[in-house]
């Protein structure tokens, strides 16, 4: 069951005013159970504007005070839930198809985002190969960056980025490195 929900507008804790704004837009979500806990994906009228891994359904930032309510699901909405519950099984599947909203990223961060998008599944990529792909080769530090407040993952599947020497580098998610080598395992690479 999809949930409608209503954000009010007050300001984050932390002043982040383009999350802020991002979660004004939220329409909808779905808990989505797998081996990996239980996933949330909040969408928007235009594409999926988060995907949060929870402890509860009820795991969202208390402060945006959010109000859940049922609503009626949306087929390209109900498509995206099953493309990644095929995913979280272990089928490999591409999660492209599924739009999701760019607002409030600023140019940089969407060509990173897009680049990231278009690592395939089982395969990995450098920081430094995304930004070279943005046209930016000074800049594999501020894709780290990029991919560190990525709040997408799966469908922006920061996972498959890795360092220079091979190594994993970081992971944002809950359980940091330990859930980007699940992730990587579940598709084959490691």
């Amino acid at each position: 069951m999809t949930h409608a929900i209503a954000a009010s507008r007050t300001s984050t804790a932390n002043g982040d005013r383009s999350r802020e704004l991002r979660w004004a837009l939220a329409v909808a979500w779905e808990p989505i159970p797998s081996a990996f806990g239980l996933i949330g994906v909040i969408f928007s009228h235009h594409g999926v504007l988060e995907v949060r891994f929870l402890h509860g359904a009820d795991d969202f930032p208390q402060d945006l005070r959010l109000t859940m309510l049922p609503a009626a699901q949306k087929p390209w909405q109900r498509r995206a839930v099953d493309l990644l519950q095929r995913y979280l099984s272990g089928k490999r599947q591409s999660l492209d198809e599924i739009s999701i909203d760019y607002a409030g990223f600023s140019e940089f961060r969407r060509k990173v985002t897009e680049e990231c998008r278009a690592v395939p599944f089982g395969q990995t990529a450098t920081y430094q190969q995304l930004a070279d792909r943005t046209g930016n080769p000074r800049a594999a530090r501020a894709v780290g960056g990029v991919m560190r407040a990525n709040p997408m993952p799966l469908i922006v599947p920061c996972h498959r980025i890795v360092r220079c020497d091979g190594t994993l580098g970081g992971y944002s998610g809950p359980g940091g490195v330990n859930l980007k080598r699940r992730l990587l395992e579940l598709e084959g690479v490691l």
